[in-house]
């Protein structure tokens, strides 16, 4: 929607997903929001994304007083050397259904030409929108990832 320059102090982006749990079939999740961002000095970016996810208690609909969830996942990331960033997230839940431990994960990054390599560390397992809405697994269990991307110029 808009991207950050000189007479624009940020980017804002435009979210929408839909997922479900067995191929699709059962607590389908559509979610919509906005993503925030905002990049300083070519050092370190700062994202903000408001997001509702709709559909995430499993519990019945007539048992349950809330089954949509109002997220805000707040990040960032910092370049420590020319092609090595560290990055921490966490996604909060604003409103809604709230199941208890909030997502939190952080990691450190390795640009090498077009690949980024990601070496990251997180209290759950979550990596959707509606996962991310049934939060963490626990603040005392924590799980180590990784991930490599490539970018196409």
């Amino acid at each position: 929607m808009l991207r950050q320059r000189d007479t624009t102090p940020i980017s804002l982006d435009v979210i929408g997903t839909l997922e479900g749990t067995n191929n699709l079939r059962d607590q389908i999740s559509p979610a919509a929001g906005v993503l925030v961002s905002r990049k300083v000095a070519r050092i370190a970016a700062l994202y903000a994304e408001p997001i509702v996810v709709f559909n995430t208690n499993a519990q019945p609909r007539d048992v349950v007083e809330h089954n949509n969830t109002v997220l805000l996942g707040l990040g960032g990331r910092l370049r420590i050397r020319p092609s090595t960033y560290l990055v921490g997230e966490i996604t909060p839940r604003i409103a809604g259904y709230d199941p208890g431990v909030n997502l939190m994960s952080f990691g450190i990054e390795e640009r090498a030409g077009g690949h980024l390599f990601q070496l990251n560390f997180s209290n759950g397992i979550g990596t959707t929108l509606g996962q991310l809405a049934r939060g963490g697994i626990g603040n005392d269990s924590w799980f180590i990832g990784f991930n490599i991307s490539r970018k196409f110029f």
